[in-house]
């Protein structure tokens, strides 16, 4: 059985009730999370289902603007935001982010991708690749998965 996953329900909850107008209760659970788990994740952040943050996202920074697909994995000490005006990271779905990588600007990380740890993204990650160092750059190109299966790690999970 999966560990629920405190920081993604933690948003849930702030999310929906910044939805229902209540925002003042939504601020309160976002200072717990600041509090707590020295992160920042707005409640205006748009998160697809079935993303995870694994070590409670600790150290974590995401802009309110920027997007994140389902089923992601966002590990610890993060930051997504913009680059002096442009746009913000756009994460498509089931994209590993690897501990102190940093998303930076009007920029899209690919369906299937993984982003090396302490790497700093600033330019579009194509789908299905690995990418690692400081700026990042293409270091593997992985194979899509078959349908119905999920990709992490360079392994193949299929349901």
């Amino acid at each position: 059985m999966k560990k629920p996953d405190k920081i993604y329900n933690l948003w849930k909850v702030e999310n929906w009730l910044w939805r229902k107008h209540l925002t003042p209760l939504a601020l309160l659970i976002r200072a717990f999370i600041r509090v707590v788990f020295s992160a920042d994740i707005p409640y205006k952040l748009k998160v697809g289902e079935g993303t995870r943050f694994p070590h409670d996202a600790l150290g974590s920074l995401i802009h309110q603007d920027a997007v994140i697909g389902r089923e992601c994995r966002i590990l610890h000490g993060i930051t997504v935001g913009g680059k002096g005006g442009s746009g913000l990271p756009i994460i498509k779905d089931k994209v590993w982010i690897g501990p102190h990588s940093i998303l930076l600007g009007d920029i899209v990380i690919g369906e299937g991708s993984i982003v090396g740890a302490g790497s700093v993204v600033v330019k579009d990650v194509p789908p299905y690749s690995v990418v690692a160092g400081n700026p990042a750059k293409v270091i593997k190109q992985l194979t899509p998965p078959l349908l119905s299966c999920n990709i992490f790690i360079n392994r193949h999970i299929c349901a």
